[in-house]
């Protein structure tokens, strides 16, 4: 359903515990969507600052592998490789599983000179760390709010020069010749539509999003790639595909 949600305009989703949650930019938007996805489904009209407010109330220094994610209003870490993330309007802050795991299979690749691709940047936190282990990382984002947020981030990361972030769907990716890891921290529907859709073949997918049990066999059947690493956190999981 989330595939279908992002198609029909949503500008984000979450993944809950046996259901999820999206948002959309306008009410009457965001009722066409019900109507066509879940009619049951409550429409709630929401400030526009309030999933700002709630990100920033989750927010908190949190270890990720390598990496140390903190917001910019807390000290900085003096363990790991720090990550000053303020998620603007976006999603990111580093908080959710998903995010965790992919920032710790990052950590485990060699990304001295690659090339990434980071779908979904939100916040631009995974953009971030791997720019920091070397890469030039070309985001991409259909929320505005994401690509602001994540030059925000890089700027006040001092990697602004290695990160590329746009505004657009994955059709903005023929205009980059290839990539070396494809980051996807999404919901499983989209990484299956994500893999029909690419126009070129990534040498690694670090991907996360998705649950225990069969949607880990899912991704990987999408990717067309063995699983070469995989970490796990309570049901949530993330997976290095390939080469």
């Amino acid at each position: 359903m989330a595939a279908e949600a992002w198609a029909l305009g949503a500008v984000g989703v979450e993944e809950l515990e046996g259901a999820i949650r999206v948002a959309f930019a306008d009410h009457d938007r965001a009722r066409v969507a019900r109507n066509q996805l879940a009619p049951t489904a409550p429409v709630e009209a929401v400030d526009d600052d309030l999933w700002l407010g709630r990100e920033r109330d989750r927010m908190e220094t949190v270890e990720a592998g390598r990496f140390v994610v903190h917001p910019p209003w807390a000290p900085t870490p003096t363990r790991g490789i720090p990550l000053s993330i303020d998620p603007g309007a976006a999603f990111g802050s580093g908080s959710h599983q998903s995010t965790r795991l992919a920032l710790e299979l990052l950590g485990r690749i060699d990304l001295r000179d690659a090339t990434v691709v980071d779908i979904g940047c939100g916040s631009g936190v995974l953009s971030i760390a791997a720019a920091r282990l070397g890469a030039t990382v070309h985001a991409l984002d259909t929320d505005p709010a994401a690509v602001s947020a994540t030059n925000a981030n890089a700027a006040a990361n001092a990697v602004a020069d290695a990160i590329t972030a746009e505004l657009g769907s994955v059709a903005r990716l023929d205009r980059v010749p290839s990539a070396d890891v494809l980051v996807v921290n999404v919901t499983i529907d989209v990484h299956e539509m994500l893999a029909r859709l690419l126009p070129w073949p990534p040498r690694i997918v670090v991907a996360s999003g998705f649950l225990r049990g069969a949607q880990v066999e899912r991704c990987a059947a999408a990717w067309e790639r063995p699983t070469t690493d995989r970490v796990f956190d309570g049901e949530w999981v993330g997976l290095t595909l390939g080469p």
